[in-house]
C-alpha cells in the first residue's frame, strides 16, 4: 500500500489548496507528528488542512483534535494566528510545498515531504521554529539558522526533448533509473511511462533507440500533462492499494474508485490504512486479484484468437465480404445490419463478427489486426502483473512462516549489566548506559568505580555512560566510548549527521548541586576539565558477538564490530528504513527475540551503509 505522496500527487493537490488562498489562519492542533490547520475564508466558512510530515497533506473535515496542542503548535498559534495565507506553492518538481503568510510581516511555513519529513516556519529566510531540527552535509535546520533547501531534484515540467535525449542517453543503468531517479518521476511513474511507450524498464538507458527515446519522452509529457486534468482514484484490490491523481495502465486490472478531487481520494485512503489486514485475509485478496488476472488473461487470448480467426475468414471469402458491404450500404441488406451503428454482424467460429460497412474489406481487416495488437500488448501488461501478485503471495507467505519461526526464537543468556544499555569496545572492554533518568542514577550510584571513566553527549538529556576500567583504555576505545554516548542521545532520532561527546573520571561527577540549585533525578554535576572528541559522525553498527563464552547481539561503534563480529550492518541516521522493520529483519536474521533487537537500537529511522555476513532488505519490505 502507498505510504507517502509522489511529487505529482503534490502537484494535482496544489489545485485543492488554491482554494483556501486568502483564508486566515485560525488554529494549529498537533497530535503526535501530525497537524491539522483550521483556516476561516471569507465568505465560504471553515477549511481544514491535515498534514503529516514526510506522508501525506490534503483538505478534508471531521479530524480528531487533542484539546491541548504541545508547546510547538502553541508556538505557531502565537506566530500565525490571523495570518493570511497568501499563495500555496510546490518548489520545482520537489516534494516540498511552501505556504506563504502574511501578517505583521512574512512568514513561511515549509512542508517538507522527503524522507521523515519536517514542518519549518520561516520569518524571511530565518528558521523560527522546526519540529525535527537536524544537521546535514550541506544545511542545518535549527532554530536561528538560515533555511537551505535541500538540493533540487530533477524537474520533468521543464525538459524539452534535447535535454531528456542527453540526461536519458548518458545513464549507464536500466532506464527506469533514470526516469525514476534523474527526472525526479519515482518507481511508480518512471514504470509506467515505460509500459506506455511499449520500452522494457530493465533496458540499458544508453543503448536506447531515437525511436524509443522520442516514445518515451512523448508519454512523460503525456502524463504530465494529465496532472493539469485530473481525475484522481483509489485502486482497490479488495481494500485499497494505491490512490493516484488519475488512472493508471500499471493498474489496468484493479478496480477504480474515483473522486471529485485529490483531497477527498485521499482522506478516505489515508482512512482506510488504519485498520490492518490480517495475513491469512492478505493472502487470500492476493489469491482472488490472481484469479481476477487469469479471467482477463482468459478473455483476451479469446480476442486474439476471434481477431486471427476473422481475419483469415475476411481473406478466404472476399469477394463474398466485398459484395455484402456493398450491399449493406446500399440499403439492399437487412440481415445482420444495425442501421444506427453502421455495422453488419456476421457469424465466425461461433462468434459474430461486426464489420463497418462505411469501410472495405482491407479496412476492416486492418482494425481486427489493431485490436488483436491491442489485446496481445495488453496480455504482456497483465502477465507481469500477475507474476508481480504471485511474488507478493511469496512474500506474504514467507512472513507468515517467519513470523512462526519468530515465537520459536529462545531468549538469549542474560547478563546482570542488561539491565542498562551495553556493548564492548574493540579491545573487549565494556561499556554501560542508562535507558532512563532513572537508570541513569543507579548507574552512576551503584556501578561508576575509581579506573571507570564517565561520558556524555555534549546534548540535553543525554544518557550516562561509563566504560568500566576506562583508565586502562586506549584512545580508540575512549573514541568509541564518545560515540556510543552521541548516538544513544536525541542525536540519532534527530537525524543529526555528528556531534561531540566527552569523558572525565569519577571523581568529577557529582550529585551535589550549586547553592540554590537543585538536580533531577538522572541528573548529575561535572567539575573540572572535560575531554572532548568533536565532530563524531554518527554510525553505529549492530552485530553478533562472544562475550564469556555467550553469544550476544549488540549495537556498537562500526570499528570495534569489525574487530569482534563476524555478521554485523552498519547503519546511519535519517534514512528510509523504519525501526520496526530493521527490528524484524535483524531479529529474524540473529535468531533472537525482537525484543532484544529494540532494546540495542537507538529511536529513529535508518540508513544502512554496510552489510557484512548477513542477509538485509534496506528498503524494509
Amino acid at each position: 500500500m502507498k505510504e507517502a505522496l509522489t511529487s505529482f500527487d503534490i502537484r494535482v493537490l496544489l489545485r485543492d489548496l488554491s482554494e483556501i488562498e486568502g483564508a486566515y489562519l485560525d488554529k494549529v492542533y498537533q497530535r503526535d507528528s501530525s497537524f491539522i490547520l483550521r483556516f476561516n475564508l471569507p465568505r465560504v466558512g471553515r477549511r481544514e488542512l491535515f498534514f503529516e510530515p514526510g506522508r501525506w497533506i490534503f483538505l478534508g473535515q471531521d479530524f480528531e483534535k487533542p484539546r491541548t496542542p504541545p508547546a510547538f503548535a502553541q508556538n505557531l498559534r502565537k506566530l500565525l494566528h490571523n495570518a493570511v495565507l497568501q499563495e500555496v506553492r510546490q518548489r520545482g518538481f520537489d516534494r516540498i510545498l511552501l505556504m506563504k503568510f502574511e501578517k505583521e510581516t512574512e512568514y513561511t511555513l515549509v512542508l517538507e515531504m522527503f524522507g521523515t519529513g519536517n514542518l519549518v516556519l520561516l520569518r524571511g529566510e530565518e528558521i523560527l521554529q522546526a519540529l525535527r531540527p537536524a544537521k546535514w552535509r550541506t544545511r542545518d535546520v535549527w532554530r536561528g539558522q538560515t533555511y537551505i533547501f535541500p538540493p533540487e531534484a530533477g524537474n520533468p515540467t521543464t525538459l524539452d526533448f534535447g535535454d531528456f535525449r542527453e540526461i536519458v542517453g548518458a545513464y549507464e543503468g536500466p532506464v527506469v533509473k533514470v526516469l525514476a531517479l534523474s527526472l525526479g518521476l519515482g518507481g511508480l511513474y518512471a514504470e509506467e511511462t515505460c509500459l506506455r511507450a511499449s520500452v522494457q524498464k530493465d533496458d540499458s538507458a544508453k543503448n536506447l533507440g531515437e525511436e524509443e527515446m522520442r516514445a518515451l519522452y512523448e508519454e512523460l509529457r503525456g502524463l504530465l500533462k494529465q496532472l493539469d486534468e485530473p481525475a484522481p482514484v483509489i485502486v482497490l484490490d479488495e481494500g485499497p492499494v494505491d490512490v493516484v491523481p488519475f488512472p493508471l495502465q500499471l493498474y489496468e486490472s484493479y478496480r477504480l474508485k474515483r473522486f471529485g478531487t485529490m483531497s477527498e481520494a485521499l482522506q478516505e485512503y489515508v482512512n482506510s490504512l488504519r485498520d490492518e489486514v490480517p495475513k491469512d485475509e492478505a493472502r487470500a485478496k492476493i489469491e482472488r486479484r490472481m484469479g481476477r488476472q487469469e479471467e482477463v488473461l482468459k478473455d483476451l487470448k479469446e480476442k486474439i484468437e476471434l481477431a486471427g480467426a476473422a481475419t483469415d475468414y475476411l481473406y478466404a471469402n472476399y469477394q463474398e465480404v466485398d459484395r455484402l458491404l456493398r450491399m449493406a450500404r446500399e440499403g439492399k441488406l437487412r440481415e445482420g445490419l444495425d442501421p444506427e451503428s453502421g455495422l453488419l454482424r456476421l457469424e465466425v467460429s461461433g462468434h459474430q463478427l461486426e464489420l463497418d460497412i462505411r469501410l472495405g474489406v482491407d479496412e476492416n481487416a486492418r482494425l481486427l489486426y489493431q485490436r488483436k495488437k491491442a489485446s496481445m500488448d495488453r496480455v504482456k501488461r497483465v502477465r507481469r502483473a500477475l507474476q508481480e501478485s504471485k511474488r507478493e503471495l511469496g512474500r506474504v507467505r514467507t512472513t507468515t512462516r517467519r513470523q512462526e519461526r519468530r515465537s520459536a526464537y529462545k531468549p538469549s543468556k542474560r547478563f546482570w549489566f542488561d539491565a542498562y544499555r551495553w556493548s564492548l569496545t574493540s579491545k573487549g572492554f565494556l561499556i554501560l548506559g542508562g535507558r532512563d533518568a532513572r537508570s541513569n542514577e543507579k548507574l552512576v550510584r551503584k556501578h561508576l568505580e575509581p579506573g571507570d571513566r564517565y561520558f556524555h553527549a555534549d546534548l540535553p538529556g543525554a544518557p550516562s555512560v561509563v566504560l568500566k576500567d576506562g583508565s586502562k583504555a586506549g584512545k580508540g576505545d575512549l573514541k568509541e566510548t564518545s560515540r556510543f554516548a552521541l548516538v544513544f542521545s536525541k542525536a540519532w532520532q534527530l537525524g543529526i549527521g555528528s556531534g561531540s561527546a566527552y569523558w572525565v573520571k569519577p571523581e568529577q561527577v557529582s550529585k551535589t548541586a550549586e547553592s540554590g540549585q537543585y538536580l533531577k533525578t538522572g541528573s548529575f554535576v561535572i567539575r573540572g576539565r572535560r575531554n572532548y572528541h568533536h565532530n563524531l559522525a554518527l554510525a553505529l553498527a549492530v552485530g553478533e558477538v562472544s562475550y564469556e563464552e555467550v553469544n550476544r547481539v549488540i549495537a556498537a561503534d562500526p570499528d570495534a564490530i569489525e574487530e569482534l563480529s563476524r555478521k554485523y550492518v552498519v547503519l546511519e541516521p535519517a534514512g528510509a528504513l523504519e525501526r520496526r522493520s530493521l527490528v524484524r529483519q535483524l531479529s529474524e536474521t540473529f535468531g533472537v527475540p525482537p525484543e532484544e533487537i529494540e532494546k540495542v537500537l537507538p529511536a529513529g529511522t535508518f540508513t544502512v551503509r554496510r552489510v557484512t555476513g548477513l542477509s538485509l532488505d534496506e528498503t524494509g519490505n
